[in-house]
C-alpha cells in the first residue's frame, strides 16, 4: 500500500452508477482516477479498455480462488459436462423456479 493509496474510499465504486461528473467523491475513487488516465478516442479504445479490465477481473478472481484453495479451471471443466450451450439454456428454461417465474412475469398469475 503505498502513500497514495491512503486518499482513497476503500469499495466506493462499489456505489457507482458511472455519473462522474455529479460526483462530490471523484477525488478520493480510484476508478475515477483510473478513468482519466486512459485516453479513449474511438470506439477501438474503448473496446481495448473493456478488454483489459475483463483480464484484470479474470486475474484477480484466479488470485483470489487460488488464495481460498480453489482451482478455477477444474472449476470450469467440471461444470461443461460436454453440453452446448443450447442444451444448458434448454435446462435453465426448464427449471421449475424459472418456470414460476415466467408465469408471473408473463402471465400475472402463478
Amino acid at each position: 500500500m503505498d502513500s497514495n493509496d491512503a486518499q482513497f474510499i476503500s469499495g466506493i465504486y462499489n456505489w457507482c452508477d458511472r455519473w462522474c461528473e455529479r460526483c462530490d467523491v471523484t477525488a478520493r475513487c480510484r476508478v475515477f482516477e483510473r478513468e482519466q488516465e486512459r485516453d479513449l478516442k474511438s470506439p477501438e479504445d474503448f473496446w481495448n479498455a473493456l478488454a483489459e479490465n475483463f483480464k484484470e477481473t479474470m486475474e484477480m478472481l484466479h488470485a483470489l480462488a487460488k488464495e481460498q484453495g480453489m482451482d478455477i479451471e477444474k472449476i470450469i471443466a467440471e461444470s461443461k459436462n460436454g453440453t452446448t450451450i443450447q442444451e444448458e439454456d434448454k435446462i435453465q428454461d426448464e427449471h421449475p423456479l424459472i418456470v414460476l417465474t415466467d408465469c408471473y412475469l408473463f402471465d400475472g398469475k402463478g
